[in-house]
C-alpha cells in the first residue's frame, strides 16, 4: 500500500523519515507529505539537555541483517557522535506505540577536536554490522555497532579536508571523496 519508504535529513538538522503512499495527489507538480516518523535524539527525560543537543547533518540505513522487515538508522551528528535507532519490522509506521522514543545507541570518537560527522556508510554484507563514518577534520572512524563503547579504529588520510562521501567497494575497501577520490584498504590502512 506504500510506493516506499524516504529517509531524509532536514537543513535544521531533523532526521524524518516519510512513508509514500502509492496514492499520490494527481494535479500538482509537488506534492507535500507528512512524516511517518521524526527521529528524536535524545532519550526521554535525558538530563542535561544541552549534552543531548543533537543536529544529525547525514543518515544512512540498512536492513538488520537479525531481524527480518527491521532496518538500522544511524544519523551522524556534530561532536563527532552517531546515533542510531531500530525500527522493528513488525510495526506499522503510522502507530507511533512501535517506532523508538529515543536513540538505540550513541557512538562518539574520542577525538582531540570535536568534528562533524558529513558522511557514513554502511558496510556490505558479510559484515553488515560494520558502519565507517567520515569526519570534516579528514578523519575515518569505523565502527562496529554491536559493541558502542569504542570504535574499532580510525584513519587520517593525510588531508585535513572534509569527507562528504564514503562508497564500499568490498568489506575491506572503501572509495572517499576528499578533494579528488582516493581508495582506502581498511585491512592495511593504505590510500
Amino acid at each position: 500500500d506504500r510506493l516506499g519508504l524516504l529517509l531524509a535529513v532536514l537543513g535544521d538538522g531533523e532526521l524524518r523519515l516519510y512513508s509514500l503512499s502509492v496514492d499520490l495527489p494527481e494535479a500538482p507538480l509537488f506534492a507535500r507529505f507528512a512524516p511517518a516518523w521524526t527521529a528524536p535524539v535524545s532519550m526521554p527525560g535525558a538530563m542535561p539537555t544541552e549534552a543531548w543537543d543533537r543536529r544529525v547533518c547525514c543518515a544512512a540505513a540498512r536492513a538488520d541483517p537479525h531481524s527480518p522487515g527491521s532496518c538500522l538508522l544511524a544519523g551522524g551528528c556534530d561532536r563527532s557522535v552517531v546515533l542510531l535507532w531500530h525500527l522493528k519490522g513488525e510495526g506499522d509506521l503510522e502507530d507511533i506505540e512501535d517506532l523508538p522514543l529515543g536513540p538505540t545507541s550513541m557512538l562518539q570518537a574520542n577525538l582531540l577536536e570535536s568534528q562533524t560527522v558529513l558522511s557514513l556508510a554502511w558496510c556490505p554484507d558479510p559484515e553488515p554490522h560494520l558502519l565507517l563514518a567520515g569526519l570534516s577534520g579528514g578523519f575515518l572512524v569505523l565502527w562496529d555497532v554491536r559493541a558502542p563503547s569504542a570504535p574499532l579504529c580510525s584513519y587520517y588520510p593525510q588531508m585535513r579536508s572534509p569527507i562528504p562521501c564514503i562508497v564500499w567497494l568490498n568489506p575491506f575497501t572503501v572509495v572517499i571523496a576528499q578533494g579528488e577520490g582516493f581508495t582506502v584498504d581498511l585491512a592495511s590502512g593504505k590510500l
